[in-house]
C-alpha cells in the first residue's frame, strides 16, 4: 500500500483520488477503518517526531467521505483470462481474495454456506463497531465489480470438487 501517496492526496484535499489509491490494495476500506487493530501505527517512524499517523482513521475518513457523497459507481471488471477461480467462504479473506483475483483478470465465484456474505464480520462484530450498512455497501462493491456469489452452498456436501471443475 502506498501510504505516502494517499496521505499526500488527503492533505491536498483530493479525497476521491486518495480512496482509489487505497482501493488498489484494500477492498474493504470502511471495514478496515473501523475494526483494524492498527499494527502499522506501532511501527510508524513518525512517532519518533511526535506521534504515529493514524492511517486507520484516514481509511475510515475516506470511506465515510465517499458514503456522504452518495457512494461510488462501481466499475465492472471483465475477466481477461480463461481461467476461473472458485473460493470457498464469503468472509473477509474470501472476499478480498476474490477481489484481488478479479483485478488480476480471473473470473471468480465465491461459494458460502450462509445466505449472506460477510462471515465473521457479520457474525461476530457488533453493529455499533461495524455498521451493517457499511459492510453491505463494501461487499456490494466487490460483487458489483464482477465477483459471483453462490450462497447457501456447502462445498464438500452440496457441491463436490469435481463439480467445481465441471463448472469451469
Amino acid at each position: 500500500m502506498n501510504a505516502k501517496a494517499y496521505i499526500g492526496l488527503i492533505r491536498d484535499g483530493k479525497f476521491a483520488e486518495a480512496l482509489e489509491v487505497v482501493r488498489e490494495r484494500i477492498s474493504l476500506p470502511g471495514v478496515i477503518g473501523r475494526i483494524c487493530s492498527r499494527p502499522c501505527e506501532r511501527n510508524c517512524t513518525r512517532q519518533k517526531l511526535d506521534e504515529p499517523i493514524a492511517i486507520c482513521a484516514l481509511k475510515r475518513f475516506l470511506a465515510d467521505y465517499e458514503l456522504r457523497r452518495g457512494g461510488r459507481i462501481v466499475q465492472r471488471i471483465a475477466p481477461q483470462r480463461a481461467e476461473r477461480v472458485a473460493i470457498v467462504g464469503a468472509g473477509p479473506a474470501g472476499l478480498t481474495a476474490a477481489y484481488d483475483l478479479l483485478q488480476q483478470g480471473f473470473g471468480v465465484t465465491v461459494f458460502d454456506e450462509f445466505d449472506r456474505p460477510g462471515g465473521m464480520l457479520l457474525a461476530a462484530i457488533p453493529e455499533f463497531r461495524l455498521p451493517r450498512k457499511i459492510l453491505s455497501l463494501e461487499i456490494g462493491d466487490i460483487l458489483g465489480a464482477g465477483v459471483e456469489l453462490k450462497s447457501g452452498v456447502r462445498v464438500g456436501q452440496d457441491l463436490g470438487i469435481e463439480d467445481l471443475f465441471k463448472q469451469g
